[in-house]
């Protein structure tokens, strides 16, 4: 596991990079789009959310392509989940966040501590996951919103990055690309 983490440490710093920047841009798009209408404003959050995983595929793509010459010759084994881990590993801190908010959400009733920590955390992954603020205010309206829906939101927001990345690991592994191939003088 820590050579994971050392031999691919550039794409999981780029790849949570990639969602640090989307961060910004999803709350420049909310700030410029929340009083426009929730049409709009849903419209930016699912268009933030588009750009965000078509960045993750670029990122995971160009790395099961350059995995790929390496197979073929033999000096790397096929890991087949490899663009999932490298996914999870980047979703590391989000992951932490999460289960900060869960612990809010199991004990929060019973456990004032608990409850304030689940509200934290809650303002935590509003702002690491800003881009999807839009698609969560449709879900989980302000009148009716819940730590608890926001929290099933937030975690099933995860699932369309981890789809992503073995989708575009398995693909540029097999030379296939729906944006881009790197240039082979790269390699």
């Amino acid at each position: 596991m820590k050579n994971f983490f050392k031999d691919n440490s550039y794409y999981i710093i780029r790849l949570f990079g990639t969602q640090v920047g989307l961060t910004v841009f999803g709350m420049m798009l909310t700030f410029a789009t929340a009083e426009a209408g929730a049409g709009l404003f849903l419209a930016a959050s699912v268009f933030s959310v588009l750009f965000y995983l078509a960045l993750i595929y670029s990122t995971v793509s160009e790395v099961g392509y350059k995995h790929a010459e390496k197979i073929a010759s033999g000096r790397m084994r096929l890991s087949k989940p490899f663009g999932l881990r490298l996914c999870l590993a980047a979703y590391i801190p989000n992951f932490l966040v999460l289960i900060l908010m869960w612990i809010g959400v199991i004990f929060g009733a019973s456990y004032t501590w608990a409850g304030n920590l689940g509200g934290i955390a809650n303002t935590v992954i509003h702002v690491i996951f800003s881009m999807y603020w839009g698609i969560e205010k449709t879900l989980n309206p302000a009148e009716t919103a819940t730590l608890l829906l926001s929290a099933v939101i937030y975690t099933a927001a995860m699932l369309p990055g981890l789809l992503v990345s073995a989708l575009a690991y398995a693909l540029g592994r097999r030379g296939i690309s729906l944006l881009s191939k790197p240039d082979k003088k790269e390699f």
